[in-house]
């Protein structure tokens, strides 16, 4: 398992009078002592929420040295973390439970066992960084891939309805196909920062892959952009006035497996953002019919074996007004 060194920049950034902070196992948060005045950005990156979307993470290992050796001229607080280590280990999606499923409202499940008890570690430690950020804009990109083709490779899904925020605009800029704005209530890990007030998203950056097969080269347009990020005066962020050079959707129905009576009448295999037709019957539930009701609707990750209470897909259409170019 490819995990990124970090006690190695831990001690690289520590020999350029950093702060080094070992939060939890495979969670550390690194940060100037002596920070210069002006506008900072806080910039929390997770990867292997799924144990099996491994590309992220050999993305931040291959990163994370070289901005420890660049600690004098950046100007930013940076929080790294891997999430569920027994799935990675394990090559596994999730070992009992999905851990990205863990981070509603009233906080992560006790009885769930050893993933939920990490998942409340990680949601501890984003709390911690978060809370003494100083005044500095928090950005969270929480790093995954996905299990299934997608007809747009790379994408994130992004808490909220706000088409023209400065993060819709850097994920443009960094390379991504689209960006599925989520304006419900949502039990994911970027939901559970956004709430807290970071400006947050799930990026999906291609399939799932085992360590040293991940097809990096798809990573390569986001991975230039996360390391200029990293190396930009924080006061660059939010300032871009370019358009918006990726499609941008809205959520606009979330299918629930509530019943051992779920059907999704869509194909198992069917990519993300396949088009469905006008009135076209998507799932049903007992008496509970889902038809396709948008112009230009889609569905991403469907899926009718989730365990019952869990997303079996979303349904997706264009969003009017976006900033699009």
């Amino acid at each position: 398992m490819l995990l990124p060194d970090f006690e190695g920049a831990a001690r690289r950034f520590r020999e350029h009078g950093w702060q080094a902070d070992r939060l939890d196992e495979a969670m550390w948060r690194y940060r100037p002592r002596h920070a210069r005045p002006g506008p900072r950005l806080q910039l929390l990156l997770t990867a292997g929420v799924h144990g099996d979307e491994t590309a992220p993470i050999e993305m931040l290992a291959r990163r994370l040295p070289g901005w420890a050796e660049a600690a004098p001229t950046l100007e930013i607080d940076l929080f790294v973390a891997v999430g569920n280590l027994d799935a990675v280990a394990a090559g596994r999606r999730y070992l009992q439970h999905d851990m990205n499923r863990m981070f509603g409202a009233a906080g992560v499940p006790r009885q769930w066992g050893a993933e939920s008890r990490r998942a409340e570690r990680l949601q501890q430690a984003l709390v911690a960084t978060m809370r003494d950020a100083g005044g500095a804009v928090c950005v969270h990109l929480d790093l995954h891939t996905t299990i299934r083709p997608s007809l747009k490779p790379t994408f994130a899904i992004v808490p909220g309805d706000d088409a023209r925020s400065p993060l819709v605009r850097w994920l443009g800029r960094a390379g991504l196909h689209a960006a599925v704005l989520n304006p419900g209530p949502n039990v994911t890990l970027s939901a559970f920062s956004a709430r807290l007030g970071a400006a947050a998203c799930t990026v999906e950056l291609g399939k799932v892959g085992s360590f040293g097969a991940n097809d990096l080269g798809l990573l390569a347009d986001f991975d230039a952009a996360l390391d200029a990020l990293v190396r930009a005066p924080a006061y660059t962020w939010g300032t871009s006035q370019d358009a918006c050079a990726l499609e941008v959707y809205r959520v606009t129905h979330e299918l629930v497996r509530s019943s051992e009576q779920f059907e999704l009448m869509v194909p198992g295999s069917a990519p993300n953002f396949a088009r469905l037709e006008p009135g076209q019957l998507v799932a049903r539930d007992r008496l509970d019919l889902v038809y396709a009701r948008h112009p230009g609707e889609c569905v991403l990750f469907p899926n009718p074996s989730v365990a019952l209470g869990l997303r079996a897909g979303l349904l997706v259409a264009p969003a009017a007004g976006a900033a699009q170019g």
